[in-house]
């Protein structure tokens, strides 16, 4: 093993040789049936699940009645302005109020980044060199990095606090329009925004240094809320956020904080639920969920048993069951895929002796091993359609397909002729405890 350093990338040389190799490849095949075991279920679940799901909603939307139709007990669509008689929400600690019905304190930290990168050579004789290079570089992140797990700690320390913490802001009581809401649809009101900061918004006599250089990251993986199956919005966009530190926007230092605030101003929403009485209350479904927005355009499905709509705006019956119906079609044709690669990477972990068994013959044993990998693969692919097939005929119908699933073959053809290596890892104690290259 050697070590290389070059300013701030650092470059380790591992040589394993192939009775080596071949040893890991044999130990290893114990992972090939969990692999599978979990395609499997991915699969079975994922077909199952969504046969039900859209099943029930093709039921429910026939359902859906109108305010002044609705009796007690039954779904109905209503739209209305979603408010608080709560207090406003206040920031002791900048001295800042907004009046909302949620407010989301974001904080980043600028720290030390370490990327860590691999890349694996085969010799002629079966030995294989890995390469891995480290690599260090200053980035906001919304969570403190630990330097002392660095592979290089000299030179790259991270501060173990910051001058702010994030906050969650919630007003107790939530109505819309005459009704009240029920926890569970106050909980799906996720759909946060992007506060603009301006200096008149503090009520301190100090000046407070704004930064308008730097982007904000969606926080829809950072809501402490329960999410069965969520799809976030990746956007970034400029940000004009609260700036603390030794540093300045445009040259920050470790150490340095920015914070930015996302809310829930009142405005008109449309919500899909049951009416009881004085109250909007999710109606009791076991193969149905809440869908609701989160920030910069991702969506959630609340755990399922309980059915009911939340959006922005005013919306019609049908334009919102056809968007809960997408969202659905996309997150379970990503389990499915899922679900296949995790069949592959066990039927490549069952072939990896057989793999390398002529790893040792120069050029032979390379072009084996990518022949070995391409049959595993095909095999896998094969056996994961099989099942998908399977439980889709038995669950669900034809008449159910949509422009997703034909996205799924493509995606499955290119992966096929496009895709000739798969990396697999496994974990255990923050320590690796079986990985390799096909």
């Amino acid at each position: 093993m050697t070590i290389t350093e070059n300013m701030d990338e650092f470059v380790q040389k591992t040589i394993i040789s192939w009775p080596q190799r071949m040893a890991g490849a044999i130990a290893g095949l114990i992972f090939a049936p969990i692999f599978v075991f979990a395609g499997f279920f991915a699969l079975k679940h994922g077909e199952i699940k969504h046969a039900k799901t859209t099943n029930a909603l093709n039921v429910v939307i026939h359902e859906v009645e109108s305010p002044e139709e609705a009796r007690v007990g039954e779904v109905f669509r209503y739209v209305g302005t979603v408010y608080s008689p709560g207090e406003r929400y206040r920031d002791e600690q900048f001295n800042l109020e907004i009046d909302a019905i949620k407010v989301y304190r974001q904080v980043y930290s600028y720290q030390w980044f370490e990327r860590e990168s691999e890349r694996k050579k085969r010799t002629a004789n079966g030995e294989e060199t890995t390469e891995k290079t480290y690599t260090y570089s200053k980035k906001w992140s919304r969570t403190l990095i630990n330097s002392d797990r660095f592979k290089i700690r000299e030179g790259h320390e991270n501060p173990k606090t910051r001058a702010a913490e994030p906050q969650l802001f919630e007003q107790e009581e939530i109505l819309m329009g005459q009704y009240i809401l029920h926890e569970k649809f106050r909980k799906a009101l996720l759909n946060y925004r992007l506060l603009p900061l301006r200096q008149d918004m503090f009520s301190s006599v100090e000046y407070m240094i704004l930064d308008t250089l730097n982007t904000a990251i969606c926080p829809g993986d950072q809501l402490k809320t329960d999410i069965s199956k969520a799809s976030y919005g990746g956007s970034r966009t400029k940000t004009s956020s609260l700036y603390l530190g030794n540093g300045m926007p445009d040259n920050p230092q470790i150490g340095d904080t920015r914070i930015e605030y996302w809310y829930l101003p009142t405005e008109v929403y449309t919500v899909v639920g049951e009416k009881s009485r004085n109250m909007i209350i999710p109606q009791s479904n076991s193969d149905l969920f809440i869908h609701s927005e989160l920030p910069c355009g991702g969506v959630r499905h609340s755990p399922y048993g309980d059915f009911g709509m939340l959006f922005s705006g005013d919306q019609t019956v049908k334009e919102m069951f056809q968007i809960v119906h997408r969202s659905n079609d996309k997150m379970f044709v990503l389990l499915r895929f899922i679900g296949l690669v995790f069949v592959v990477a066990g039927f490549a972990i069952f072939g990896n002796p057989l793999r390398l068994l002529f790893g040792w013959i120069p050029f032979l044993g390379a072009i084996w091993e990518k022949i070995v990998f391409k049959i595993m693969q095909v095999l896998g692919t094969m056996v994961s359609i099989g099942i998908s097939v399977y439980y889709f005929l038995n669950y669900n119908s034809i008449s159910n397909l949509t422009i997703y699933d034909l996205y799924f073959v493509f995606a499955v053809i290119l992966f096929l002729f496009f895709i000739n290596g798969l990396s697999v890892s496994v974990r255990a104690n923050g320590g690796e405890v079986f990985a390799e290259d096909f």
